[in-house]
């Protein structure tokens, strides 16, 4: 359960310096002011300290702290470990198996390639988890989560800038839209009301707080649903994304011993353990994809 993953701090993650000697690594340490910082082609270490300063890891298995002010952290290449700090900050793992940890303040992660841990922590967090089996954990603060991917992402470290300074993902991007893949990520809500996107292979707990889980009705493996293990009638919600909520969606909730079953038509969308009991057709309220991706929009309209 993700719930293990939970005592996980920055001390348990090991990093690899490697030893290539045709790699060259650096150790960077910024100042007060905003700072540029780029690493080279091996196992850097980067420390923004104060300032809305711009970390670049670059290839290699990088260690990068953001520190204080609104930062942008990229590691690029290679299993890197991104911290942030206080401050709203954009983070992106780009390739690899990155580690990810948000602070304080309203961080934007994105995990991108490969099987990324992804921390947000204090404040009201965006994460995605991209490419890749991920585990996915908000902790405090109302959190927007998704395991999947968003089409366009990784952006570019330019983007990410703008995007820091108040652009919108929808401009930067060519629009969000946000579709399954084939991998099942690990998602925990934590405190706080969270609202909780889940494809095929998910398995999710929403923890404390009324938590509304988001089920993606286009799923890569129709006979692999997702798995939401901690609902509970009457604080928690649930609905299905569709393309068109006026279209004739055939969803329905049957039971299978002690858990419900949500389905559209026949492909089973999401099991809910414990649910056959509590969870009725009359719990599940669809919701147009659209409205779902302007969620993801750090600067846009739905987060004014």
């Amino acid at each position: 359960m993700l719930l293990g993953l939970l005592p996980l701090g920055l001390l348990a993650f090991a990093v690899d310096g490697g030893s290539d000697d045709d790699e060259t690594s650096v150790e960077i340490n910024g100042t007060d002011d905003d700072d540029r910082i780029s690493g080279e082609v091996g196992s850097d270490f980067l420390d923004g300290e104060a300032g809305d300063d711009v970390l670049n890891g670059r290839a290699g298995n990088d260690t990068i702290f953001g520190r204080d002010g609104d930062d942008v952290l990229q590691g690029e290449d290679g299993d890197d470990m991104l911290c942030s700090g206080d401050g709203d900050d954009i983070i992106s793992g780009n390739r690899g198996f990155d580690f990810i940890e948000g602070q304080e303040g309203d961080d934007f992660v994105s995990g991108d390639y490969g099987a990324d841990t992804l921390f947000g922590n204090e404040g009201n967090d965006t994460i995605v988890g991209g490419r890749g089996t991920d585990d996915v954990a908000g902790n405090q603060g109302d959190d927007l989560l998704f395991s999947g991917i968003i089409n366009g992402l990784p952006l570019s470290l330019d983007e990410l800038e703008e995007l820091r300074d108040g652009g919108s993902l929808e401009d930067l991007n060519g629009g969000i839209e946000i579709r399954d893949d084939r991998f099942g990520g690990r998602m925990f809500g934590g405190g706080g009301d969270d609202d909780i996107v889940i494809g095929s292979g998910d398995t999710v707990m929403g923890g404390n707080g009324d938590d509304t889980f988001h089920i993606l009705s286009e799923q890569t493996e129709e006979n692999f649903g997702a798995l939401i293990n901690d609902f509970t009638d009457g604080e928690d919600a649930i609905t299905v994304i569709v393309d068109d909520i006026d279209a004739d969606n055939d969803i329905s909730v049957d039971t299978d011993g002690e858990d419900a079953l949500i389905r559209m038509g026949d492909q089973v969308l999401a099991r809910i353990t414990g649910g056959a009991s509590t969870v009725t057709a009359d719990d599940v309220t669809l919701i147009a994809e659209n409205t779902v991706e302007s969620l993801f929009d750090p600067n846009g309209a739905a987060a004014a």
